[in-house]
């Protein structure tokens, strides 16, 4: 439907029962819409492993398209995961790898989650 997608098939029932639904009905790749959002269910690890390649040469450079919401809250296009312009993306990407993989910042994290657990 033009505005409201697959959203009446979703009314009244669980909405991971329904995508696993989708899933047996229609195999490893289908195309939903909700309220005018267009999204691509992969559901092979082949398929989202081709999508995910860390470069240039991809068939799918631009992953995520940024919505209004997210241009207005200035996350749109920015950071890691929101990110389209290739350059940007991949200083990004060093930055946050090199900031968050780090042995000692990893032993932190471990003793943070054991001091706020207990």
């Amino acid at each position: 439907l033009p505005l409201l997608g697959n959203g009446h098939q979703i009314v009244g029932t669980d909405f991971n029962k329904w995508l696993m639904s989708m899933y047996k009905k229609y195999g490893d790749m289908y195309e939903i819409n909700v309220a005018g959002s267009r999204t691509i269910m992969l559901n092979n690890e082949d398929l989202i492993g081709s999508m995910n390649v860390p470069s240039t040469k991809t068939k799918y450079p631009i992953r995520f398209q940024p919505t209004e919401g997210f241009k207005e809250y200035g996350l749109g296009g920015v950071g890691v995961a929101n990110n389209n312009e290739f350059k940007s993306w991949k200083f990004n990407r060093q930055f946050f790898s090199q900031a968050m993989m780090t042995p000692s910042f990893n032993h932190q994290a471990i003793e943070w989650t054991i001091e706020l657990w207990e």
